[in-house]
């Protein structure tokens, strides 16, 4: 009986310790569902797909596409250098060739698991050491507020950037990015940096460095792309790259920079559309599980509709986070009639920082 015992804690143990996980996103195949031989279906069509806990390392996968109808079944080996591997997280981008209509999947990168901190907030110190860090101005880049940053715009008025931040700045960004734990905040504070500064390559370069992962390092690149003074320069940038997949993609990027200029509506919005129809595009963003998914929606099939700032606002209160909030606000912002009842929209934002960016945006547009 103890025999038994212990192979059955032998195995959890190890099966625990075996696991890996796995990635997908659509690059330009649209929503998709996936499933994975041996377990459970992902029967919501999203942009991106993560399985955990997978405990085999070579098993079939399934992918249907959803406005196309397309489908694609092959054979995945989580491997490194021909060896089993454990506690990593692969990553795939789903890949639709646009002559032959036929998808593939492509290998992006691989890294290890990282748990989150437990617990998620450390203990206090004994002796608080975190004060300079409180209500703090740094340089012209950023303040604190209750240990949050809140970013300033530093961009010209005329909009064209001729020289890159101060060194200052970027040290005092570095320095704040170097101190934060979580990667999906390092991502956020590099973006807010990027897109509110003049940059020159060299500078992008240096906080590309201090970014954990590949597709993160690719989208800031797109983020940063308007504001680079030096854009002849980019292709310096390919040094920052280590996997060949994401150098293939950067290339592609070069090879297509329009691709890179944030996306304006350009509309002239005199008259506001029927409420019948706002209600039914609300009705139809609702169907979607993720902040992320309403947004590329509302992207993709509202930009020639116009709103008033009430219509507007009942769309913002689908979304979750002040992030797609306020993204989806600076995209819709030429949609809007009434603009002198705009701030009504500062109601939905759950953080005094997010008014002050839309505040800083609209002044500046």
């Amino acid at each position: 009986m103890i025999l038994r015992c212990v192979f059955v804690l032998f195995f959890t143990v190890t099966a625990a310790f075996s696991q890996n996980n796995l990635i997908v996103f659509s690059s330009n195949a649209g929503l998709f569902n996936a499933k994975i031989e041996g377990l459970s279906l992902h029967d919501e069509y999203k942009q991106e797909i993560k399985f955990t806990s997978i405990t085999k390392d070579t098993f079939d996968i399934t992918i249907a596409t959803k406005d196309r109808n397309l489908n694609l079944t092959r054979k995945l080996f989580l491997l490194a250098k021909a060896k089993p591997v454990k506690n990593k997280e692969f990553v795939y981008s789903l890949e639709l060739n646009e002559e032959t209509k036929k998808l593939k999947l492509v290998f992006v990168t691989v890294h290890d698991i990282k748990p989150l901190p437990d617990p998620l907030l450390p203990a206090k110190p004994a002796e608080d050491t975190t004060y300079k860090w409180r209500n703090n101005v740094f340089g012209t880049l950023f303040e604190l507020k209750e240990g949050k940053p809140i970013f300033y715009f530093n961009l010209p008025k005329n909009g064209t950037c001729t020289e890159g931040m101060t060194q200052a700045n970027l040290d005092h960004g570095l320095a704040f990015i170097k101190r934060t734990v979580m990667d999906i905040e390092k991502h956020q504070y590099t973006k807010e940096i990027v897109q509110n500064n003049c940059i020159t390559c060299k500078q992008l370069s240096v906080i590309l460095m201090s970014m954990n992962y590949e597709l993160d390092k690719l989208k800031l690149v797109k983020d940063a792309y308007v504001n680079l003074v030096d854009k002849k320069e980019l292709k310096t940038l390919e040094a920052s790259f280590r996997f060949e997949s994401s150098k293939k993609e950067f290339a592609n990027m070069l090879a297509n920079p329009n691709n890179m200029i944030p996306a304006k509506n350009k509309v002239n919005c005199t008259k506001a559309e029927k409420d019948s129809i706002v209600q039914e595009l609300v009705s139809n963003t609702k169907l979607f599980p993720t902040d992320h998914e309403r947004f590329q929606f509302m992207k993709e099939k509202a930009a020639g509709y116009c709103f008033t700032s009430i219509q507007f606002k009942s769309i913002l209160t689908i979304f979750l986070h002040d992030r797609e909030k306020l993204d989806l606000t600076k995209l819709f912002y030429n949609n809007i009639t009434d603009k002198e009842s705009i701030s009504i929209l500062y109601e939905v934002f759950s953080y005094q920082e997010s008014i002050v960016n839309l505040e800083t945006f609209i002044k500046t547009n």
